[in-house]
């Protein structure tokens, strides 16, 4: 098959109802929620790309220095079928740049990129950066909540798929919803082979390391979580008072995650779609979750989902790994 370079914009206006459904039922239910993904609006995502460059954080520059190192081989890794491209599938796709190091490896074999993300502000700047950048390749985008099943641009059908999700946010998640993700993942990819997934896990488990990177003395994850009021605030048409929240990092050694929490400062209480919201004084709101995976338990869930584990990079400290996963 031969594609010509273009970019395209696949929209899901559903988007904003169905997150509408899911602030509702995390508000109303003991104890109170929010799905992660509210963080990334466009000023969350402003607010994370900070994050990234703090000295505290050291996941980005890890798992940078360990792309730029290992790019060749994580794509020399993945089997090539004869005669057919690759197209590499980003899930939460704020960027490009990580994406980049695989598509610019020595016979990468890619002529499509499909950028994911429920953020439409990020979409666009990576379609046009990408035009300039890599010309020579389709890029398409799609504005969809990446945990639901997906279908896919009818071009990348025929083409040999390999999805990518770096950084840490596999660990936003469950054990059992990283099952139900995957799962989901190859059935979304149903092309002319069997996808493979490249996959970042953050395995550092100490605290003290963990903890500074998720609260840093500048403050900007605290303001970073505390937008997640402002974005709710413009989905549900309500009226809830950052300054009225304070935020809470903790670590828990059972489960060897951290855990984010806003706490209410006093009693007080909105309403969103006519149903009202009331906070008791100290009653918390958990907004996030960052699971740290070791190699063993993450093969493990991936294997649940039927995947299986084609190669395996981390860095010197065993702070950062990524997995390429071959679907069964």
């Amino acid at each position: 098959m031969t594609l010509s370079p273009h970019t395209t914009s696949v929209d899901h206006p559903e988007a904003d109802t169905s997150l509408l459904s899911e602030i509702l039922l995390g508000l109303t239910s003991e104890p109170k929620m929010l799905p992660s993904k509210l963080l990334y609006d466009a000023r969350g995502s402003e607010l994370f790309e900070r994050i990234t460059r703090l000295p505290e954080y050291y996941l980005t520059r890890t798992e940078k220095k360990l792309l730029e190192a290992r790019a060749a081989d994580i794509v020399a890794s993945v089997p090539v079928e004869a005669g057919r491209s690759r197209a590499l599938v980003e899930f939460g796709a704020s960027d490009e740049s990580k994406a980049i190091s695989l598509l610019d490896a020595p016979e990468s074999h890619f002529l499509a990129y499909l950028a994911i993300d429920i953020s439409p502000s990020v979409l666009g700047p990576i379609r046009t950066r990408m035009q300039v950048s890599h010309p020579q390749i389709t890029v398409e985008t799609l504005l969809a909540d990446f945990l639901q099943p997906l279908t896919l641009p009818e071009p990348f059908n025929e083409m040999h798929m390999v999805a990518f999700l770096p950084g840490s946010t596999v660990g936003q998640f469950s054990p059992a919803a990283v099952v139900q993700f995957l799962e989901n993942v190859r059935g979304s990819l149903t092309g002319a082979a069997p996808p493979a997934f490249v996959i970042g896990t953050d395995q550092c488990r100490d605290p003290g390391r963990v903890l500074a990177a998720y609260d840093d003395s500048a403050g900007v994850s605290s303001a970073f979580n505390l937008n997640i009021l402002a974005h709710v605030n413009n989905l549900a048409h309500c009226d809830l008072d950052l300054n009225r929240f304070a935020r809470k990092v903790l670590w828990n050694p059972r489960e060897e995650r951290v855990e984010m929490h806003l706490e209410s400062r006093s009693a007080q209480s909105t309403q969103i779609a006519e149903h009202p919201i009331r906070f008791a004084e100290g009653e918390t709101i958990r907004i996030g979750v960052s699971y740290k995976y070791g190699k063993e338990r993450f093969l493990s869930i991936a294997a649940a989902a039927g995947w299986s584990s084609a190669g395996f990079w981390q860095d010197s400290e065993k702070l950062f790994a990524i997995h390429l996963l071959q679907a069964s």
